[in-house]
């Protein structure tokens, strides 16, 4: 077992629509782009729109400004206000906790394994929705990192994994990153952790070919039964 766990939130312990919540979300980062760039963005499927959410600060300020965007900051500040509604409409109905968190809580508890979240989701967004599915029973406030537009503090930057391994004192081999995408896997790796990859309803997509995780599984508590 691990020391500290560091869980992706979205797709990893709570389900968006059964992985379909992505096609609402592109339409609101289309409908925002197309609106403050004056320039149509309706053949963008969600991987390409994803690309400054997925990398690096700077190359994503590369590709927004390709893209025509002044002012990012007021760009993500109204994608997230559009996607608040559209999930506080959603919560507790097609989006909700994945069967397997609460007994994966329950198993971790009193066991001496610290679990953090850290979440490319805006900490807004991503507070209510572990208030109202229940989660923040499990996990401290401040140990909840959020997506952070401006450098260092999204995936798959290491520094919020980071931050967390040094505020509970336990050194990177004793960490575990657990997350649904590759980002998490990038981000994990370049902190140190070993890394675990959950492909929810049996999907085995990759992204960046060859990146591999050092374990692969389906859901959580086959995810206890690899690491324990």
């Amino acid at each position: 077992m691990f020391d500290l766990l560091v869980m992706d939130l979205d797709g990893t312990l709570v389900s968006l629509e059964g992985g379909r919540y992505i096609m609402k979300y592109s339409e609101i980062y289309r409908d925002v782009l197309s609106e403050i760039t004056g320039r149509d963005f309706s053949g963008y499927d969600e991987w390409k729109l994803y690309a400054p959410i997925s990398l690096p600060y700077q190359e994503s300020l590369r590709v927004l400004k390709r893209w025509g965007v002044e002012n990012p900051d007021a760009m993500w500040s109204e994608i997230a206000r559009r996607d608040y509604s559209a999930r506080r409409e959603r919560l507790g109905k097609s989006i909700v906790l994945y069967p397997d968190a609460k007994d994966f809580f329950e198993h971790l508890k009193g066991n001496g394994t610290s679990v953090c979240i850290v979440s490319n989701t805006p900490e807004p967004i991503a507070m209510m929705e572990m208030r109202m599915l229940g989660l923040t029973r499990y996990i401290e406030k401040n140990d909840i990192v959020c997506f952070r537009y401006k450098e260092p503090g999204s995936k798959p930057e290491p520094w919020a994994i980071k931050e967390l391994q040094q505020r509970h004192g336990i050194p990177p081999e004793r960490t575990l990153m657990v997350g649904d995408s590759d980002i998490d896997v990038i981000s994990g790796r370049s902190a140190g952790a070993a890394t675990a990859q959950l492909f929810r309803d049996g999907r085995h997509e990759y992204h960046h070919p060859g990146l591999g995780p050092d374990i692969e599984c389906e859901n959580l508590m086959e995810l206890l039964e690899a690491i324990e």
